[in-house]
């Protein structure tokens, strides 16, 4: 899974809750979907994260939500 926002470049991708993807039904339907797993990919630090381990932090701080 990955989130983002519109830039003026193209797309930022943000961590998981940060950006303009409607997570909540992605991950409330993937059951029914007979989907057993979801990985979330970051490709590059956060945009003012302090390293790369940040952004997947606070992907994980939101699902855990």
């Amino acid at each position: 899974m990955k989130d983002y926002v519109r830039t003026e470049r193209g797309i930022g991708f943000r961590p998981l809750g940060e950006g303009v993807v409607d997570l909540q039904t992605i991950v409330g339907e993937a059951p029914a979907a007979g989907v057993r797993w979801l990985c979330v990919e970051q490709d590059a630090p956060a945009p003012g994260a302090a390293d790369r381990f940040e952004g997947p932090e606070i992907s994980f701080r939101y699902l855990s939500e």
